[in-house]
């Protein structure tokens, strides 16, 4: 997932370093931690980021995200999925309304996933062997 701009509280990894609790000796993780976050993760878990010009930038809820999926790693479940950007829920709404408009409802067969689709004969293609001159061995 990644942070969705126009609906999450975008912060700087500087800002969001300052935020976070005190951990070990008492000192706050340093903006690099946080960077290091961005790019390879923390036990596999990497936090959501996004560049705004030349910084680099978090959010309040991708670093829920983040601490709620490392904790359930550490618990040894698996992290709920997150729920979806503002702008992708209100596209499905959007689409559930003028589907509904235009008659077609859930009793019908939704559209197969992508995985669900198997090739045809009609989609077989055949490769055909090309010479490149007369064998040796026939001259």
């Amino acid at each position: 997932m990644s942070i969705e701009v126009a609906s999450e509280e975008v912060i700087s990894l500087a800002d969001a370093a300052r935020e976070l609790p005190r951990r070990r000796g008492g000192k706050r993780p340093h903006v690099s931690c946080l960077y290091r976050w961005t790019k390879t993760g923390c036990r596999g878990i990497v936090l959501e980021s996004v560049q705004i010009g030349g910084t680099r930038c978090t959010s309040r809820e991708a670093l829920d995200r983040f601490f709620a999926a490392l904790t359930a790693a550490a618990q040894g479940e698996t992290a709920p999925p997150p729920p979806p950007p503002k702008s992708r829920r209100q596209a499905i709404e959007a689409a559930e309304r003028r589907l509904a408009r235009s008659g077609i409802g859930e009793s019908e067969r939704p559209a197969p996933a992508a995985h669900e689709l198997r090739p045809g004969p009609e989609h077989t293609v055949t490769i055909v062997g090309i010479a490149k001159g007369p064998d040796k061995d026939q001259a």
